[in-house]
């Protein structure tokens, strides 16, 4: 898909699926960029990335577990400081936690069985009058039971719960991460993401594949399958996209007052719905 827009609109996984659940929500977020509090759990989460990242590019646990204790004692380098703290959650818990997770991870994983090929990647792609942007953990290559070259696109999760299985061939996430590849300015970069290496070699190779995705359960060390994605996965995708483009362009932002948007929300004290009272229905 392509467009003739000269201003396009940037879209992202986390963009997307802010707004499929609350578009006021998004609103305050993307718009009104107004400030949102940092928990503990999403600190813990950057710093624990942030260590996977120097171990797939290495090798060495060690030198992972030690980037991890540095940034989890100086969470400033990262901008990821928690003002408040998930229940449950501290500062030696998590430390704990994260130690045990990276041994974890490294026991787990088959170096001998994958090949490497872009950590913590960024990317730019178009789609129809929009851009696609994100970044994707880990994306490696694999070789099938014939030897077929395979694209794993592998996003590591630090939540205590896992998600339903059925629900995953729905994520807009592994939707974003499944086409992006399909696209050649994910391998040779743009003016705002840079190339992967070796971007004329392995377009080449996986261009005609469909990428695998993989959501990671760091807690468990399992790695679960999110389903092939196809062009009406992509349709799916582009109309929420442009729902999203038509609530910008009109500025209706209709709230979801939901259990799952309200209780969790960043941004109750700027939202300040009212309930309405009973006599205001006649």
């Amino acid at each position: 898909m392509s467009g003739d827009n000269t201003e396009r609109i940037r879209i992202s996984a986390s963009k997307l699926r802010t707004w499929m659940q609350c578009p006021l929500q998004a609103k305050f977020q993307y718009v009104d960029k107004l400030p949102r509090g940092q928990n503990s759990s999403a600190s813990y989460g950057a710093c624990i990335h942030h260590a996977l990242q120097i171990y797939n590019q290495t090798g060495d646990v060690e030198a992972a577990i030690s980037d991890f204790i540095h940034t989890w004692e100086h969470p400033e380098e990262l901008d990821v400081v928690p003002d408040t703290w998930t229940k449950g959650t501290n500062f030696g818990s998590l430390r704990s936690r994260g130690l045990a997770t990276l041994r974890n991870y490294h026991e787990q994983v088959k170096w001998d069985s994958r090949e490497v090929i872009a950590t913590e990647h960024p990317f730019v792609v178009p789609f129809g009058e929009f851009d696609i942007v994100g970044f994707i953990d880990l994306v490696e290559g694999h070789k099938d039971g014939r030897g077929n070259h395979e694209l794993h696109i592998v996003d590591y999760k630090t939540n205590k719960k896992q998600p339903f299985r059925n629900n995953l061939p729905w994520d807009v996430q592994f939707t974003c991460y499944s086409y992006a590849p399909t696209q050649r300015e994910f391998w040779f970069g743009t003016d705002d993401s840079p190339p992967v290496p070796d971007a004329e070699v392995r377009w080449e190779r996986y261009k005609n594949s469909q990428p695998r995705g993989y959501w990671y359960h760091l807690e468990t060390n399992k790695e679960i399958f999110t389903g092939l994605r196809d062009d009406e996965d992509y349709m799916r995708l582009y109309r929420i996209a442009k729902e999203m483009a038509r609530a910008l362009e009109y500025e209706v932002y209709v709230p979801n007052l939901s259990g799952d948007s309200c209780t969790f929300c960043s941004y109750q004290k700027p939202c300040g719905l009212p309930i309405p009272k009973k006599d205001e229905m006649l």
